[in-house]
């Protein structure tokens, strides 16, 4: 399983949220977005499911210093 990268973080974002096709073998993590707070990132989840079906979703949580602008 490749190891997910973390792109470069946007400013004011806490989370970033990646996404692989597992039918794909070897498929690498790919940028899917950024969620400010734990609500906004589950509801980005569900949407993101809804668009990508069958896709594997995971995210990272970035550190405080890109939480704030």
């Amino acid at each position: 399983m490749s190891h997910p990268k973390n792109y470069k973080p946007l400013q004011g974002q806490m989370y970033q949220i990646l996404r692989r096709d597992p039918k794909n073998e070897g498929a690498e993590w790919k940028r899917c977005g950024y969620a400010r707070s734990e609500k906004g990132l589950n509801f980005l989840l569900n949407e993101y499911a809804d668009a990508y079906k069958g896709s594997e979703f995971m995210y990272i949580k970035l550190p405080e210093n890109f939480w704030t602008l």
